[in-house]
């Protein structure tokens, strides 16, 4: 089926999110890498650890990442609601619609974002309150394609 790279990166921010879905050979496994800011307490745990918070994949259905307030997001485990919802017949762009939109439904300070990627391929991002990009490649591409989502 190819390997599909997603990375969400925030705007101004030094946080890297990178979400691997191999289908090869059916396995499918995801890579989540977090990078301290200046302003985070020390010995604070982020999102980036919490299964389902920062990053979550099914080889059946396919992967979510998030990117945003960690603090709120490990309460909601946003990516692997996304994830859920995909199993339950979710587009991809609904399925990142409705695990962020269930954060700001709570928290109307809440700035965060969210993409998602299917078993096919399809991909879809979304954002409340901030802006950022995440680049896609598919195993029949030749370059790299950088989405803005605002």
């Amino acid at each position: 089926m190819g390997v599909w790279h997603v990375a969400p990166v925030p705007m101004g921010r030094i946080i890297r999110y990178h979400t691997h879905t191999h289908t090869h050979h059916t396995h499918t496994h995801t890579r989540h890498t977090h990078i301290h800011t200046h302003a985070q307490i020390a010995g604070r745990v982020g999102d980036s650890p919490i299964p389902g918070s920062g990053c979550y994949v099914d080889s059946e259905v396919g992967g979510a990442a998030a990117t945003g307030d960690g603090d709120i997001m490990m309460r909601f485990a946003p990516s692997l609601q996304a994830v859920l919802y995909m199993k339950q017949g979710m587009s991809v762009l609904e399925a990142c619609n409705k695990s962020i939109q269930s954060i700001f439904q709570k928290f109307s300070t809440f700035s965060g974002g969210m993409v998602c990627v299917g078993k096919g391929g399809e991909h879809a991002g979304v954002a409340v309150n901030m802006q950022f990009s995440y680049s896609y490649m598919a195993g029949n591409m030749d370059q790299v394609l950088v989405v803005p989502v605002a």
